[in-house]
């Protein structure tokens, strides 16, 4: 976890709303965390690329949030607490390998 201090310059960035096209550039590929952080901006990151943004776990419940997301999706299992800190949403790494009921009936019926 990062120092204190730097969880501080963190969270003020949220509030920047100029964009460098270069850090936009980097950010999307995982490169850089952009000067002007933004929230929707960071958590997306984060979901999408491993590693990204790990020094922000608990500048804000968002980016724990989304962190515990992203560790979950890449088979790292956690003990997650307090509750703020529970992903919103779940990753269901494999498909479900059985045909719909519909499928199978309009396969089978004889016409």
């Amino acid at each position: 976890m990062a120092p204190a201090g730097d969880l501080a310059d963190c969270v003020g960035k949220l509030s920047i709303k100029r964009f460098s096209e270069k850090e936009c550039r980097d950010a999307i590929n995982g490169q850089v965390i952009p000067t002007a952080l933004g929230l929707p901006r960071t958590i997306r990151g984060i979901r999408h690329y491993d590693a990204f943004a790990t020094e922000l776990r608990k500048a804000a419940p968002g980016f724990t949030r989304a962190l515990n997301t992203r560790d979950i999706m890449s088979n790292r299992i956690l003990v997650i607490d307090p509750a703020e800190e529970i992903p919103h949403c779940m990753w269901h790494p494999q498909t479900v390998l059985q045909k719909r009921p519909t499928d199978s009936w309009s396969s089978g019926i004889p016409r």
